[in-house]
């Protein structure tokens, strides 16, 4: 009598499609966020005795507002800076972008995770900055019809072309992404100066007139961290006899 030769029940299992295993990587991921932001909001409020419910904003707040418009600014300066890191042969260069994709890809993924644990909407469908109230005209946004949609598209740009105060042009970006050598360089530090200018007029805004003390925490902590970098790149940027671009 021939014996069945023994089988191992998980070598033997099928192994999930590529589609599942993809969907498992996303909803980790997300899962991930979620606690990350978690964390952060009850450390905030363990260490500062706030209360946590508090902490939850309305739909159409200055808190969520700023989350979703600094979540698209900082998307294009991780793009900005992964050219550079991609492209330069200059360490000095390569190290700085490095530190901005990481530094800018982790804030994208606390402000991401606050929405979705508050249960708010990544994008709607609202005027760019439109949290900012006046403010936003006297930061070259007057009479912009922009909006933000559902999968982060917009119908609108600012006075020079930009989405929003500070981010680069299409064309800017389209030059950046062709350029090589020094020129690429020097166009990046220009443009990413720049662009942390632009938003720093936003962090500011957050810090000062967000009710929500977690949030105007967290942008007054972002503005200065980029205030920082921007002195330190306006000083790379002479040292490769170059100067900065007009502030937005």
């Amino acid at each position: 009598m021939s014996q069945q030769p023994d089988i191992d029940d998980e070598s033997a299992a099928p192994a999930a499609p590529p589609t599942d295993r993809r969907r498992i990587v996303v909803i980790g991921a997300l899962f991930s966020v979620a606690l990350l932001a978690l964390g952060f909001l009850v450390g905030y409020a363990l260490n500062s005795g706030d209360d946590l419910a508090v902490a939850v904003p309305a739909n159409d707040s200055i808190e969520a507002g700023f989350l979703r418009d600094m979540i698209t600014h900082h998307d294009q300066a991780v793009v900005m800076a992964h050219e550079a890191e991609t492209h330069s042969r200059d360490p000095e260069i390569q190290r700085m972008a490095y530190d901005l994709v990481t530094t800018q890809q982790g804030q994208i993924g606390t402000m991401s995770g606050w929405l979705m644990l508050w249960q708010l909407p990544q994008q709607v469908y609202s005027p760019r900055m439109a949290w900012m109230g006046n403010d936003m005209a006297g930061h070259g946004m007057g009479g912009m019809g922009s909006v933000t949609t559902t999968n982060g598209s917009s119908t609108g740009q600012s006075a020079d072309g930009a989405l929003m105060p500070g981010m680069a042009t299409d064309a800017q970006m389209d030059q950046l992404s062709t350029l090589r050598g020094s020129a690429s360089d020097v166009l990046f530090l220009q443009l990413m100066i720049r662009h942390h200018q632009g938003g720093s007029a936003m962090m500011r805004y957050a810090e000062t007139h967000a009710s929500n003390p977690i949030v105007s925490n967290f942008a007054g902590q972002m503005a200065n961290t980029q205030d920082g970098e921007v002195a330190v790149m306006t000083q790379m940027l002479q040292a490769r006899g170059a100067q900065p671009l007009p502030a937005p």
